[in-house]
């Protein structure tokens, strides 16, 4: 409430967290206490006239995380009244309010003359009157405009109680946060005992907890392990649970829901039966919803709170899985396998990705001093396994792609030695660690043998990293160069098939590199299909006439390309999304797929246009540029977006492009 008395939308009577009112008005910082949930310093809301506040102008709250581009934009902190006539607006459809009624106790000790000694809470209940806002839960009067009022304050809702018969919902803080208002040190723990709900349910039809603290359990390390009784014991009473605050961002939720809040979603939804829940990003949850309905529209005898994921775990088998590679959606290229959860290139990485519906499982290959081929993401193995502690002593400097290295590289260590070594998850932050130091680097044969044990058909995607580095010490030593090694160990597990012959079909596997003398080399010597990766720093890829020859030159050898996404839809430099790019279309024309990389759960990974969602990323990508597959470090993630599309009736899912030239011509050997 301001100082004139007018009832404005804002997360906290301090303004400084929400707007730029230190900025506007450094003469009213001050020091305050409001209850026992808050104090600081700050500008109050209850020192400004409303005229005041209409000189503020929003920011956000969270600017380490979110955009804060549009901070300090034209819009300004809405009144109750104005929130209320947009929702009203809102004619196509019905939409509900639920104002919270912010430190009542606080605000009624003010006693801002404005009042006249109307109580907070009585101010807001004649504003929801005076714009239609009344009855009971369900009843025609609620349902044609919802509403719900919450209260972290017990006494606050009792007195409501009283005065109306619209629902409440009880907030609950922290267990030991004293409740402000009581006459006693009660705490919020209190609330969830058995006499606690019992009082509860005599006031409030719902209940508000922190979803990390009352209904998921979280380990001090940061893990999900199981879920409380909360919500089965307010339910038994008739009590709704609206639980807060399902953000998107990795850092709201534990380590082991992979960045994806479906996963949470899953748990609290088709596991917990939750009845709705506070969000910042109402889009996501809306979609997983939708997606939830489809999929129980579309099979009518399933648990209609069944999950909608796919676990490594799951006894139902990954989703979308056939007999043969689809040819009505996107590939799934699971890079370095599940890399996401798993630290990747491992045996269990592979089986994970494999088991959540992967179409293919990526090997960076590198070389041994055995002339071994292992699966890694350089040929320096500092970063991503124990070689530092292993083998200090093989510590050097190499060049590596023009630059120079310090580390220790397989090409020093021969395959038994490898196989001594654990891996770690490259990309720390955010990801889960517990695997680290636990699993072996995988093999390319490994990755081949993992693929075709599959139940269904499973493909192998060959990178072949760095080969001017590992050819000249081929070449110093005369020995085979890495792209031989590689078509002998695809010629040793299965043939050289050419694109979609029978051998092909049931064996696929794609031979990628960002060095296109390696894939002409490759070309000249074998029908496999190749893919011409294209990385970021390709910047002239967005000119037309270097895209028209380059793709052009690409397709006499390759079956696709593999930009960096960022070719596809470009950053417009404050983190959104740019005008999508022809490439894509090019390539097609041209008879070639396109395989995007990198897609990563990850908010940092995101641009803003997303909203933190991986979800929203991979439907843009699927639905607004037609590519062919995607390379993911989160194959669930993206087969939990697919299965969602494939059950929209809308959902924009068309074939992939397989080249028009299937028939081996245009892919043959221009020499053997």
């Amino acid at each position: 409430m301001t100082k004139d008395c007018q009832l404005i939308c804002r997360r906290e009577p301090d303004l400084v967290a929400t707007t730029d009112a230190k900025t506007k008005f450094p003469e009213l910082v001050r020091n305050y206490t409001i209850d026992s949930t808050l104090s600081g310093r700050g500008v109050l809301s209850s020192d400004l006239t409303l005229a005041q506040v209409r000189n503020l102008s929003a920011v956000q709250r969270l600017p380490a995380i979110r955009s804060d581009a549009q901070s300090g934009f034209s819009g300004k902190v809405p009144t109750l009244q104005e929130y209320l006539d947009l929702v009203k607006g809102n004619a196509d459809r019905v939409v509900g309010i639920y104002p919270e009624t912010k430190h009542p106790t606080w605000h009624d000790r003010l006693q801002l003359p404005c009042t006249n000694g109307t109580p907070f809470s009585t101010l807001l209940l004649q504003a929801l009157e005076a714009n239609n806002y009344t009855g009971p839960y369900n009843s025609p009067a609620w349902l044609e405009q919802p509403v719900f009022i919450q209260s972290f304050e017990v006494g606050n809702l009792k007195a409501l109680k009283i005065e109306t018969d619209i629902p409440l919902v009880q907030l609950l803080d922290a267990p030991t946060t004293v409740i402000p208002g009581e006459p006693t040190n009660r705490t919020y723990g209190n609330l969830t005992t058995e006499a606690g709900l019992d009082e509860l349910a005599t006031y409030a039809s719902g209940m508000g907890p922190d979803k990390q603290v009352y209904i998921l359990n979280i380990s001090d390390a940061g893990y999900y392990y199981n879920s409380t009784d909360l919500i089965a014991r307010a339910h038994r009473r008739g009590i709704q649970l609206h639980p807060y605050t399902f953000r998107n961002e990795y850092q709201f939720m534990a380590t082991n829901f992979s960045a994806d809040i479906y996963n949470e979603y899953d748990v609290v939804y088709g596991q917990l039966g939750l009845d709705g829940a506070f969000t910042d990003f109402p889009e996501t949850q809306h979609n997983y919803l939708e997606c939830r309905s489809n999929i129980n529209a579309s099979n009518p005898t399933s648990n209609p709170n069944a999950t909608i994921l796919v676990s490594a775990d799951s006894p139902g088998g990954p989703v979308n899985a056939s007999e043969s590679l689809p040819s009505d959606r996107p590939w799934i290229i699971a890079h370095g396998g599940a890399s996401g959860p798993l630290p990747g290139n491992t045996l269990e990485a592979f089986q994970r990705a494999i088991a959540v519906g992967a179409n293919f499982i990526t090997c960076e290959v590198v070389v041994t001093r055995d002339q071994q081929l292992i699966c890694q993401p350089s040929p320096n193995l500092a970063n991503s396994t124990d070689a530092r502690t292993m083998f200090a002593n093989l510590t050097r400097t190499a060049s590596l792609g023009g630059q120079n290295i310090s580390g220790i590289f397989a090409s020093d260590l021969t395959l038994a030695q490898v196989k001594t070594l654990t891996v770690n998850q490259t990309t720390g932050t955010g990801r889960d660690q517990s695997y680290n130091g636990q699993l072996q680097v995988a093999t390319l044969r490994e990755a081949l043998a993992t693929a075709r044990n599959a139940s269904r058909v499973v493909g192998v995607y060959i990178d072949i990293v760095q080969p001017a580095f590992h050819n000249a010490i081929a070449l110093a030593e005369e020995g085979p160069l890495q792209e031989d090694l590689v078509l002998n160990a695809i010629n040793s597990t299965g043939g050289l098939p050419a694109l979609c012959s029978n051998e092909w079909n049931q064996n696929p596997i794609l031979v990628a590199s960002l060095s296109q003398a390696s894939l002409e080399y490759i070309h000249d010597k074998a029908a496999v299909p190749l893919v011409q990766k294209l990385n970021a720093n390709e910047t002239s890829t967005l000119q037309e006439a270097y895209v028209v020859d380059r793709l052009a030159n690409i397709s006499s050898y390759a079956a696709a390309i593999s930009p960096d996404k960022a070719l596809l839809v470009p950053n417009n430099n404050l983190n959104y999304t740019s005008q999508p790019t022809q490439l894509a279309q090019r390539a097609h024309r041209l008879g070639m797929m396109v395989f995007p990389f990198l897609f990563r759960n990850e908010n940092q990974f995101l641009l803003y246009t997303f909203g933190a969602d991986p979800h929203r990323e991979l439907d843009y990508y699927i639905t607004n540029l037609g590519i062919d597959g995607a390379i993911t470090d989160y194959p669930a993630t993206m087969s939990t977006t697919l299965n969602c599309k494939l059950q929209d009736p809308e959902g924009g899912l068309e074939p992939i492009l397989l080249p028009d030239a299937c028939s081996a011509s245009k892919f043959a050997p221009t020499s053997k």
